[in-house]
């Protein structure tokens, strides 16, 4: 088991801001059950699927602005049931969106959406 594996739950803020990650592949963040605060904005990301936040069930913020989005499908964020306090989804230009993209959300207070075009 590697280190990081057995540090994995102690682990309730991860960031990865301007890295350069293009893709959240599935199930990336598997094995943080802790997290609380997630930070990925400032980087080339152009897309995800649904299965990407897979596991973080503790999840309270989440960052995502100045990325490369461009379509966000169904039930993106359906594993993000206690993201609550805010997501940052700012400067980010949609072409295409579900309309059951934000569907599990049930407890979001803010959404931040500056300088995004839809």
């Amino acid at each position: 088991m590697s280190v990081l594996m057995c540090l994995s739950h102690l682990v309730n803020a991860l960031y990865l801001s301007n890295n350069r990650t293009t893709e959240i592949v599935d199930g990336a963040f598997v094995g943080l059950v802790n997290l609380q605060q997630l930070d990925l904005s400032f980087n080339s990301i152009t897309g995800t699927s649904a299965s990407a936040f897979l596991g973080l069930n503790h999840l309270e913020r989440l960052f995502l602005s100045n990325n490369d989005v461009t379509l966000i499908p169904a039930n993106i964020f359906n594993f993000l049931a206690k993201l609550h306090n805010f997501l940052d989804w700012c400067n980010i230009q949609i072409s295409a969106m579900d309309n059951n993209a934000f569907s599990g959300l049930i407890n979001l207070q803010k959404l931040y959406l500056q300088e995004t075009i839809f």
